[in-house]
């Protein structure tokens, strides 16, 4: 087993990641498992809220499409601003602006609207993932990055089966109560259980390490020395020196064709299924879970392989 010898007891590595991992993962699945509920949710609404708005399938997919440009425009800001305010405020805010934000949707009437709460919820939703790489990177060494990202990323997966069944139970056991209908208490909804996710990150999440009163000085001073080693290695550099790397453009290019089949089946999947001639809400919801379920499945089993052979040697790891 993986030892550093520390001036006081022994630390055994493997257990500090995995007591890190208990108390900082299950915060940010909750965040992240939220957002992709959120971007969930909009495939269900449409459902109804299509025929009774009047939206034609393009005005549908422009408000649905047009979150990322709010989200562009504002990921590096939030990702300055979480520097500087501290991870659990910043996170809160975000998770605090992009319910509210939800919930006003229960009331659009016109496209007008939509499209601009849609773009109103990319800008307050913009850094969560960003903001969630750059916290892990200040906690965990590279050697340990596969593995964190894997329970962090298994979320989304989650998020979307749970919105399939969710999302059908409520605007199906919703539909007509006080006069509106089971999208806008889809809205209503969930962003309201997004907004009661904020409290919970403000008390439960440490800013840093040194924040984490949950480790003793010992794990402290071993977890910061593996993140300052790999600072060390990994060198300066600028926003232009990353555009100019070949691997940076490749990944890009690779995450841009990822997500166009991700949201693709995210915001018309249950309109398809409509299509082929299922009109139960709650049919449709079930059904529509079956493809994250597989996704969910694939991300536990194949994100640790990406933690870099040997990577443990560049963070004061030796080999068990």
């Amino acid at each position: 087993m993986t030892t550093v010898t520390a001036v006081g007891p022994v630390v055994t590595v493997d257990r500090l990641y995995t007591k890190i991992a208990w108390r900082i993962v299950p915060i940010l699945i909750l965040i992240f498992f939220f957002a992709n509920l959120d971007r969930a949710n909009v495939g269900f609404a449409a459902l109804q809220m299509r025929q009774e708005l009047g939206f034609s399938n393009a005005a549908y997919g422009l408000g649905a499409g047009i979150f990322f440009i709010g989200y562009f425009l504002f990921e590096i800001p939030s990702n300055v601003a979480l520097q500087k305010v501290g991870a659990k405020i910043w996170f809160a805010r975000i998770v605090l602006t992009w319910g509210m934000a939800t919930i006003a949707l229960a009331f659009v009437t016109d496209t007008t609207w939509f499209y601009v709460l849609r773009f109103v919820i990319g800008a307050a939703e913009a850094g969560t993932a960003p903001g969630v790489m750059l916290y892990l990177s200040q906690w965990v060494p590279d050697s340990q990055r596969g593995r964190f990202n894997s329970l962090y990323w298994v979320s989304v997966p989650i998020a979307f089966v749970a919105a399939g069944p969710l999302s059908g139970l409520i605007m199906t056991l919703f539909h007509g109560v006080a006069g509106c209908s089971g999208w806008q208490w889809l809205f209503a909804i969930e962003g309201a259980l997004t907004v009661l996710v904020a409290p919970l990150i403000v008390f439960g999440l440490a800013n840093d390490i040194g924040d984490a009163k949950w480790l003793t000085d010992d794990e402290k001073r071993v977890a910061q020395d593996a993140v300052a080693a790999l600072a060390k290695t990994a060198g300066a550099h600028t926003y232009k020196d990353a555009l100019r790397k070949p691997e940076t453009l490749l990944a890009c290019l690779a995450y841009f064709c990822l997500l166009i089949g991700y949201y693709g089946i995210a915001f018309w999947l249950p309109q398809l299924i409509k299509q082929a001639g299922i009109s139960d809400t709650m049919t449709i919801g079930w059904l529509s879970a079956l493809p994250w379920l597989a996704a969910g499945l694939a991300v536990v089993f194949v994100g640790p392989f990406s933690d870099a052979p040997g990577a443990g040697a560049r963070c004061g790891r030796s080999p068990s």
